[in-house]
């Protein structure tokens, strides 16, 4: 993998778009001082995620938009991309080709592109990690950055080599890591204090439910209690009624056989009229006008009778007409409350389906959520087994390698050998042991990074899985509410199937309609009541009238002395028919009394049915329909008192409060399952914390003992009589440089001229190069404080590394130019816009010759 090309548009002095294509090995770039040489190793690092502007010498952002020049109007948007060659899948994108692009607007905002598709810059910084690259940019060298190198803390060292090993990349998972775990505090302190206050509440509602049930169980228990003292009463009513049924049927044959002998009574007493000798014609006409006042006396005693059951009849309608109108205004006012309790009931469903409806649409999302999630679990299971079977096969191969290249005989031939360093034999084994850096290192670098991939899959697998946890857990507690929904849907529905029943037929419309008839009913009574009072007393009146005229018509009568015994036998008659008479009329008033009895049981009988079934509905019903056996009234009524004083010694009661204990108490153990959760979540981060620290550990490490060996191989390269090392500081865990020239040990690094920290910095830079490679490196103007000794080495150490590293100089000095590849040439035009001229080395050589 190499940078291929960069495209500048609208960046600093590059106003017109500008292209550089760079191959492997050295390019150069070379210009005037302000032609914009600087400004190309600026957009590299300003792709690569450069935040800082004081590095990018501006102020703000905006200042890297090209400003304006006497010819051309200023831009308002700058573009930077770098194009790599990605044949090897250094970065992991499915592409032989990448770009990554970077745009600013000086109206405000910047965009970020992969491949043209626009992304977050924690992207960018995902691919430049696992390609090498890091944000800190230890591979990008600008203008006094080798001071800054040898001149910077311990600390700061320390973490160019932690970003040249890849560490900065599980610091970055660490800081999410650390986030998660403050979240997971966060939540479980949140928790806690919610227990906290629902242990709080949950005492008090516990005993109020207490009594709330103790309550509700006297209630049922004196339902039960009035049912069965109704069910008596009504039994008590039954007989009752069965018993005057009884009576009256025996007054009315009473009746019956008195009106029979008054038959007989009669034909005799007309028999003993026709026998009569004949009497005087004033006689007979008083006879038949007697008869005929008897007549009358009979039917006007008739009428008077029928007068006072039909006054009798009348008062008992009138008093059950006045008593269902007083039932009918109590139905009113219960009927009016219950329609208002079920229009409140209904309110409540529709409130409760609408909840219900939204926590659907929500559980729908998470189960999208948790499918998401599991897909990427299972593409993360696919890339572990995958990278398991790439790094199986690396090692093959290097073991393949190693079996080839036959080490032992190499080793064997160095310690034989004693050839001065130049010699053929000693030049012969040093190509060797190339060969096999080449082949072995690449081979230990591909085994490293996919086990670096293999570590990362699995970081990211316990990540979904816990993500996984967290959803499950809210779909725990969305179902647990759907079902509480459901119950309570349920609960508010019987009520309105309740509450509908006893409605059914009990409208109020028609309460009023019929109270309006009972209204009409009651006069129309009272009007019949009122004449038959006055026909009764008409009656009486004639009857009176027609007594005083009988009487006188009776002493009229001749009284002869043959007429004695017919007289004295029919007077006979005549008595026995009086008392038949007296005897009819107190058995007919017995059966009005036992109507009038019968009338009022009834009217009882069905005021308690009414009453029962207002008051108990269908528990009533089935008790009628059982039939149960019940005790004595008394025992009954002695008991309700007693459940009625233990209710009223309860006091107030909450009839919710077992309702919101239950749900407290439920709510209670699912925050101590979520605390469980939230417990068991934290451990694992902070497991996982552990693991990162001892990863990142144990690669500082590693990396820092390769950059060492490569550091001391190198300082003796640029110091032939000098020697140097790194050492970590134990205390703060910065790297320290110990540098030795010759007789002269300098501990302190700002004690070293300029061209020796200079070569120092380079040693450092080069060590991390060798050890952690990048795609490229850039260095700009790092050989302008080297005198030509210096420079002299700094060119065969750059000669070295170009076999197997990209890097692109910027440069004043003619030495290093002779050694590029290709030649970049940047000049200033009159109107402040750089223009660049490119030339390959080699093309320009075979030309000349």
């Amino acid at each position: 993998m190499y940078l291929e090309k960069v495209v500048l548009k609208g960046f600093k002095s590059f106003a017109e778009k500008t292209e550089l294509v760079f191959e492997p090995g050295i390019s150069v770039i070379v210009g005037p001082n302000g032609s914009g040489k600087s400004n190309i190793v600026e957009a590299i690092a300003w792709v690569l995620g450069e935040q800082r502007v004081k590095s990018l010498r501006g102020t703000r952002m905006e200042d890297v938009i090209f400003a304006g020049s006497p010819s051309k109007k200023p831009l308002g948007i700058a573009e930077v991309s770098l194009v790599f060659d990605n044949s090897d899948q250094r970065i992991s994108l499915e592409f032989s080709e990448v770009a990554i692009t970077r745009r600013v607007y000086r109206a405000g905002g910047s965009e970020y592109f992969l491949n043209s598709a626009p992304c977050r810059l924690n992207d960018i910084l995902e691919v430049i990690f696992d390609a090498g690259m890091g944000r800190e940019l230890h591979s990008i060298v600008s203008q006094g950055g080798l001071e800054e190198i040898i001149l910077s803390k311990p600390l700061d060292r320390r973490m160019v080599i932690e970003e040249a090993s890849g560490i900065v990349k599980f610091k970055r998972r660490r800081e999410k890591t650390l986030r998660r775990l403050e979240a997971t505090e966060e939540n479980l302190l949140r928790v806690k204090d919610i227990l906290r206050e629902i242990d709080k509440r949950i005492t008090p509602l516990k005993a109020q439910a207490k009594k709330a049930e103790e309550w509700t169980n006297l209630e049922k228990r004196l339902r039960e209690v009035e049912i069965d003292r109704s069910l008596a009463l009504l039994q008590r009513l039954n007989v009752e009624l069965e018993g005057l049924e009884e009576e009256k049927r025996k007054r009315l044959e009473g009746l019956g056989s008195i009106a029979k002998l008054m038959e007989e009574k009669i034909r005799r007493a007309e028999d003993l009229d026709s026998r009569l000798p004949g009497f005087r014609n004033s006689y007979a006409s008083m006879l038949e006008k007697r008869s005929r006042l008897q007549k009358e006396q009979g039917r006007l005693e008739s009428l008077l009778l029928m007068t006072a059951s039909k006054e009798s009849y009348l008062k008992r309608d009138l008093a059950s007409v006045r008593a269902e109108a007083q039932s009918l205004d109590r139905d009113l006012t219960e009927v009016a409350q219950k329609e208002e309790e079920l229009q409140l009931a209904k309110d409540l469903f529709n409130q409760k389906n609408i909840e219900l409806k939204e926590l659907r649409e929500k559980a729908g999302k998470i189960q999208m959520e948790m499918g998401l999630l599991d897909i990427k679990r299972k593409n993360n299971g696919r890339l572990l087994e995958k990278t398991a079977g790439r790094m199986d096969g690396a090692i093959t191969r290097a073991k393949e390698e190693l079996e080839k290249m036959d080490l032992p005989g190499v080793i064997r031939e160095i310690k034989k050998s004693d050839s001065l360093p130049g010699s053929e034999k000693y030049q012969e084994i040093i190509r060797a042991l190339n060969s096999l850096e080449v082949v072995i290192i690449p081979a230990l670098k591909e085994i490293c990074q996919l086990n670096e991939e293999r570590k990362n899959l699995s970081l990211s697998s316990l990540s979904l899985e816990e993500e996984v946890r967290v959803l499950e857990a809210e779909e725990r507690e969305l179902q647990q509410r759907k079902m509480e929904l459901k119950v309570d849907i349920g609960t508010v529905g019987e009520r309105i199937v309740s509450y509908e029943s006893l409605l059914k037929g009990r409208r109020t419309a028609d309460l009023h309609g019929r109270k309006e008839t009972l209204q009409k009913e009651i006069t129309g009574l009272e009007n019949s009541l009122n004449s038959v009072r006055e026909l009764g007393e008409l009656g009486r009146r004639m009857k009176k009238t027609e007594d005083l005229f009988r009487k006188g018509l009776e002493g009229e009568l001749a009284d002869p002395q043959e007429y004695q015994v017919f007289r004295q036998e029919l007077q006979k008659v005549q008595k026995e028919i009086s008392d038949l008479r007296s005897r009819q009329e107190q058995e007919r008033e017995e059966v009005h009394r036992i109507e009038l009895a019968m009338t009022e049981a009834g009217v009882k009988r069905q005021e308690l049915l009414s009453e029962m079934e207002e008051k108990f509905g269908s528990a009533w019903s089935m008790a009628q329909r059982e039939g149960r056996a019940v005790s004595d009234i008394e025992a009954l009524e002695r008991e309700i008192s007693d459940i009625r004083r233990r209710m009223g010694t309860i006091g107030p009661v909450n009839p919710l409060a077992a309702g919101e204990y239950a749900r407290e108490l439920e709510r209670r153990n699912f925050l101590l399952s979520q605390i469980e959760d939230l417990e068991k979540s934290r451990d694992s981060i902070r497991k996982i914390l552990r693991e990162i620290d001892l990863k990142t550990e144990e690669m500082f490490y590693n990396s820092f003992e390769e950059i060492d060996r490569r550091f001391r191989d190198i300082i003796k390269v640029l110091f032939p009589e000098g020697d140097g090392c790194l050492e970590v500081d134990d205390e703060e865990g910065g790297i320290e440089i110990h540098i030795k020239n010759g007789s002269k040990r300098s501990d302190k690094l700002s004690l070293l001229s300029g061209g020796e920290r200079a070569l120092v910095s380079l040693a450092f830079l080069f060590a991390i190069y060798e050890a952690r490679p990048s795609p490229f490196y850039v260095l700009d103007e790092v050989d302008a404080a080297l005198d030509d000794v210096n420079l002299a080495r700094f060119i065969a150490l750059l000669e070295n590394f170009k076999e197997r590293h990209q890097v692109i100089v910027v440069t004043h000095q003619k030495r290093t130019m002779e050694i590029a590849d290709v030649l970049y040439g940047v000049s200033i035009r009159p109107d402040s816009i750089s223009k660049v001229i490119s030339e390959k080395v080699e093309e320009r050589f075979i030309t000349a010759n």
